[in-house]
């Protein structure tokens, strides 16, 4: 036996039957949106940096950089699709509590690491240093956009309550990696 429903879409029987996102969750949405689009163009910009890089320890970061910034996209645009349907939902993942304390002292940890960022490239513009030394500095340069992609995964989960089990929520961790310092060799001839 065949049923056939003429004049109704099948997107239409489905709308009818979701009851759709309350207004907060349209809120939610929208701040949703406006960080993964900030999110996508700085993968883009990540991923053009990527492409330049030819020496391996930064190579490494970079693959690093784009995987961390990839799954943020990614745990964003899950939570806007889930929001969307209006669907009931089931955590598998671990999640957490919106945390504005947290976020307020990430916030101030990104607007820090910019600035040592901005640091850096003006040290490596300068063009003062033995090409050495400007290898050492560029590790130093990814070490810190790496521990920035990292801050920023912590403030989005802070803010909207993701948590990845890849990636842990220790901020001893960034605070560790933050301290990294790539130092040439001493000695020698």
């Amino acid at each position: 036996m065949q049923f056939t429903i003429r004049g109704f879409s099948p997107l239409l029987i489905l709308a009818a039957c979701s009851s759709g996102p309350t207004p907060e969750q349209l809120l939610e949405i929208e701040g949703l949106r406006e960080d993964l689009a900030e999110v996508e163009a700085n993968l883009a910009t990540i991923r053009d940096e990527a492409s330049l890089v030819d020496f391996p320890l930064l190579e490494v970061f970079s693959y690093s950089r784009v995987t961390t910034v990839g799954l943020t996209r990614d745990l964003l645009e899950q939570r806007i699709f889930a929001l969307e349907t209006g669907a009931p939902m089931t955590l598998i993942v671990a999640s957490a509590v919106i945390d504005s304390t947290l976020v307020s002292q990430l916030e101030n940890e990104i607007d820090e690491l910019r600035e040592e960022i901005a640091q850096t490239q003006d040290q490596l513009r300068s063009g003062d240093a033995v090409p050495l030394i400007a290898i050492f500095t560029e590790a130093t340069l990814a070490a810190q956009k790496f521990t920035l992609a990292l801050v920023e995964y912590g403030y989005l989960g802070a803010k909207y309550g993701l948590i990845s089990p890849d990636i842990p929520q220790d901020l001893n961790l960034l605070e560790e990696l933050r301290n990294i310092e790539i130092v040439p060799p001493s000695g020698g001839n």
